[in-house]
């Protein structure tokens, strides 16, 4: 599922209608009444319900017009409990990165990440190696000691040291908001992130996608060009091509600090749509148990189109995620449940 926040369709059920078990029902719940509910749920017509979406609004009807073929009470505004979730992030125009013979050119130069908190920082750049600080029973590395980055700009270099190499684990401490949270506890004020030729040898700038989670990381984070960032490091006679290639020959973490001043701004706008659950009740009749509750829910929404950051298991296609068991199949035994 692509949205920390799923649609989903509800029963409420008001306890006694169920007090001695399932009512006697005159009608069956056959596997042709579930393959249509599935068959249309998942159809290529609905693009894969991604929520804020024509398709997406389509099987929400669906589901709330057979609720009321069931002779359900939908509630909220006629089943529909609508909210807003985040589905994209975007560059604003207020992100700039400059020194006093340097000025960045927004995804050409640098992009920032999804993640970024927005906000402007005036300080100095540090080179904090692969921004790493670990120390268990297999690996003792720390990038952060001996430098101060105390509200400055970090440097930190994407991947691993010797990527691929999988007898040094250093792979669960290498994601970018791993790395960013562990420069903010050190006290960094923003995080730089550069790809090294191992790991990038084109040099790509990162796409922005959303990531699940509307919380920022605290601090401003760009991903920045190579060049860039052996601009900012030129007084030292170091670049990340030569830097990668000592900490991974040598094996060990060397970090250091620039007398450059950086001012940096990031603004990421978070994109919203409206979209809806989608809630029916059925009241019970027992005197006793009338204030008791039973909820019986299935997720609607699926991938839509796929594309980067959506969940797919193939990100770089673009086509219909129809989503058959991820969940119109819940979905259709929530509808039959429901009829019974």
């Amino acid at each position: 599922m692509n949205f920390s926040i799923r649609l989903i369709t509800t029963i409420i059920i008001i306890s006694g209608f169920f007090n001695l078990g399932f009512a006697q029902s005159e009608t069956e719940i056959t596997s042709d009444e579930l393959k249509q509910h599935v068959g249309y749920l998942a159809s290529d017509d609905l693009r894969g319900r991604l929520p804020g979406t024509k398709g997406g609004l389509q099987a929400a009807e669906y589901i709330a017009g057979e609720y009321r073929k069931a002779g359900m009470k939908l509630l909220a505004d006629d089943g529909f409990q609508y909210f807003e979730v985040v589905t994209a992030v975007e560059a604003g125009e207020g992100n700039f990165l400059k020194t006093h013979d340097l000025d960045a050119e927004l995804h050409v130069d640098f992009v920032p990440i999804s993640f970024s908190k927005n906000g402007q920082l005036f300080a100095t750049v540090v080179f904090a190696g692969y921004g790493f600080q670990i120390e268990n029973d297999s690996l003792k590395w720390d990038d952060y000691e001996g430098v101060d980055v105390d509200g400055k700009w970090v440097i930190i270099l994407r991947g691993e040291p010797d990527e691929g190499n999988s007898n040094i684990p250093f792979s669960s401490y290498a994601g970018i908001r791993e790395k960013v949270l562990m420069a903010k506890d050190n006290g960094a004020g923003g995080v730089l992130f550069v790809s090294a030729p191992g790991f990038n040898e084109e040099d790509q700038l990162m796409r922005m996608f959303y990531d699940k989670t509307t919380a920022d990381a605290g601090v401003p984070v760009f991903h920045i060009k190579r060049y860039i960032a052996d601009s900012l490091l030129a007084a030292s006679s170091y670049t990340i091509s030569s830097l990668e290639n000592r900490i991974t020959d040598n094996k060990s973490p060397f970090s250091f600090e620039s007398e450059v001043e950086l001012d940096g701004s990031s603004e990421v706008i978070h994109q919203k749509v409206r979209t809806q659950n989608v809630v029916g009740m059925i009241e019970g009749s027992d005197p006793v148990l009338k204030d008791e509750i039973i909820v019986i829910g299935a997720h609607y929404d699926h991938l839509g189109m796929g594309g980067p950051g959506s969940g797919s298991r193939e990100p770089d296609t673009d086509a219909v995620h129809n989503g058959a068991d991820d969940n119109a199949s819940g979905v259709a035994g929530i509808i039959e449940i429901a009829e019974q």
